[in-house]
């Protein structure tokens, strides 16, 4: 996973749904390949989970989580042009 100006490149597979709470009910699995996503100029990076509510990260901070292996999930909101507005790590 690397960003480059406004874009994240990404290696692996995904899940795909309208909204998070259909994201374990009604999705589409996306087979594992390298993607590619643009980044809106107001991407918000964030960590949430449990009891925390968004907790605002920087893109650094953010990409040094991610690719840590850590288990924690990465959530990709986009906006209707297929943009993404926010990344959030999740526990």
């Amino acid at each position: 996973m690397s960003i480059s100006g406004k874009t994240l490149t990404i290696k692996g597979a995904f899940r795909k749904a309208k909204n998070w709470d259909k994201l374990f009910t009604d999705y589409t699995t996306l087979s594992y390949k390298t993607r590619k996503f643009k980044l809106t100029k107001n991407c918000r990076y964030c960590y949430t989970g449990g009891d925390y509510e968004d907790v605002p990260q920087t893109q650094s901070e953010l990409m040094q989580y991610a690719t840590q292996y850590s288990g924690l999930s990465l959530t990709l909101y986009t906006n209707r042009r297929g943009k993404v507005y926010k990344m959030e790590l999740r526990s």
